[in-house]
């Protein structure tokens, strides 16, 4: 389990900046990869090896599915725009940095007890940080922030 999450949540960051199909495929496998990762970090038996990988799936299914749809909502130029959340990029952010550490903490209280209700918890906090990322990433984007250097 702890493996397929990695191998979906890399194949989805191998292809979430195609354009069309495949981006959304790939945005697709993150969005899987990750949700496996969760389950998979919220079983008792999951072992410490295996917890590692899922907690790399969900790192990966986050940052993929943000870019990815940050990415194909650009890429539309305006057609997807209604994706976006309306709020600011500091808004944005500033959910993104409270919500993060309560997405990890919601898992591995959720290990413990009340699995389901954690495990549903944790993809509606997934949901809120991926989409108050793409609409960051775009935000920066439009306004002419440069989030990576090339040389």
């Amino acid at each position: 389990m702890n493996t397929t999450a990695m191998v979906l949540t890399i194949s989805g960051l191998c292809l979430f900046y195609i354009p069309g199909f495949f981006g959304w495929l790939g945005i697709a496998f993150a969005i899987t990869g990750t949700g496996i990762g969760v389950i998979g970090l919220t079983n008792t038996r999951t072992s410490p090896s295996g917890l590692g990988m899922d907690v790399a799936a969900w790192v990966y299914g986050i940052g993929t599915t943000a870019m990815g749809v940050a990415f194909q909502i650009k890429y539309a130029e305006g057609g997807l725009d209604m994706l976006m959340l309306p709020i600011s990029l500091q808004i944005a952010t500033l959910i993104n940095i409270v919500l993060f550490p309560a997405f990890i903490a919601v898992q591995f209280v959720a290990r413990r007890k009340l699995r389901k209700a954690g495990i549903a918890l944790a993809f509606l906090l997934f949901t809120i940080i991926v989409a108050c990322g793409w609409t960051a990433l775009r935000l920066a984007d439009s306004a002419g922030i440069a989030l990576a250097q090339g040389s």
